[in-house]
């Protein structure tokens, strides 16, 4: 077991011996912050069993944290299992949970890792489109601000990360690093994982190699004392490309000391398609829905229904919103598949925001 798993344990252990437990509740929560740190030692069936059992208790009774962290690492082992579609109807679910609720905070979480799915798949236009929906400088985003969520993603992140993808990779430098030594002045050590695996990436993708073996070896090291291996394989192919090139390397330093970094390298590459080592030589859009256009376009009732929808209302709320009945609400709804091309809902709002409509 990791330390970080030892942590997590003990912290279950704490909330099941409380003297008047919330039936369970306090141990569910506790759970949570397992799942996740399980999810970073990349045991994604075992987080995957926690979240299955405690997510209703965390939409039900969960203070935002919970509900942000609890929504984002299921997503992400849904992508991880080859099932993006699932993985956005969990990140819908939250964007309209966080409506309903009137917690901003909830809802940009979700943007954020939508546009973070985006990017890994090329799609960068509709990415920026994503992060633009979310505010310039939301509170809870100070870096002072210990919050669990924040340490999978920020705003600053997404910002990083569409730079990178769009071939500025040298503007990043400067900003990564600041936040990088921020991030160890606060004691933030699972977060600075994460800005120095996109750093070591931006070194790599600005054209100085020996800085970004070197930051990724050293990124490497630091989460081998943790069992963290999801900030790695979290950004994609190209990072692990950089991992590989490490461990190139390496081959003539076979010493004691290199032997468990070498091993935790190794795991993390197996099995790891080779690609392209640089962003712009990938495609910046994939090919999703075709546009809408002639006798497809969507109608004004429609893209209200539509645009409602996107908001987190349901069936009843836009029938009261928009003066119609609930029956009309689900004619406008199968008539907004149909053009779009979507199977559901949840679809035909990924498809309108990738093709521009709302």
């Amino acid at each position: 077991m990791c330390a970080a798993q030892g942590r997590a344990c003990a912290l279950i252990g704490a909330a099941s011996e409380l003297p008047n437990p919330r039936y369970g509740a306090d141990t569910g929560f506790a759970s949570v912050y397992l799942a996740e740190v399980l999810y970073e030692s990349d045991a994604l069936d075992e987080a995957q069993r926690l979240l299955t059992l405690y997510l209703p208790l965390v939409k039900d009774a969960g203070i935002p944290d919970q509900l942000a962290s609890s929504h984002i690492v299921y997503a992400r082992i849904l992508r991880a299992q080859g099932k993006p579609t699932a993985a956005l109807q969990i990140l819908l679910e939250l964007e309209q949970l966080g409506m309903q609720r009137r917690l901003t905070r909830i809802a940009d979480m979700s943007r954020l890792e939508q546009a973070r799915a985006m990017l890994l798949d090329g799609e960068l236009d509709a990415a920026r489109s994503m992060l633009a929906l979310i505010s310039p400088t939301p509170a809870w985003q100070r870096r002072d601000l210990q919050m669990v969520s924040n340490d999978m993603e920020t705003q600053f992140l997404g910002h990083m990360r569409l730079q990178l993808h769009g071939g500025q990779a040298a503007a990043t430098l400067a900003p990564l690093k600041e936040h990088l030594q921020d991030a160890y002045a606060r004691g933030r050590m699972r977060y600075a994982l994460r800005v120095k695996v996109l750093y070591a990436l931006a070194l790599s993708q600005a054209g100085q190699r020996n800085p970004a073996l070197r930051t990724i070896r050293e990124t490497l090291a630091d989460a081998l004392v943790e069992g963290f291996v999801r900030p790695f394989k979290d950004e994609g192919p190209l990072l692990l490309g950089l991992v590989r090139d490490m461990l190139d390397g390496m081959k003539d330093l076979a010493s004691h000391d290199n032997e468990g970094l070498r091993m935790f390298a190794e795991l993390l590459v197996a099995a790891t398609p080779v690609r392209s080592q640089h962003m712009h030589d990938m495609p910046a859009t994939q090919p999703s829905a075709p546009a809408l256009n002639g006798e497809s376009d969507l109608t004004t009732r429609e893209h209200d229904v539509l645009s409602l929808l996107a908001q987190g209302c349901g069936n009843q709320a836009i029938a009261e919103k928009l003066f119609i009945s609930v029956t009309t609400v689900k004619t406008h709804l199968r008539n907004i598949n149909l053009k779009l091309g979507a199977h559901n809902r949840t679809e035909a709002i990924s498809l309108a925001r990738k093709l521009g409509i709302i």
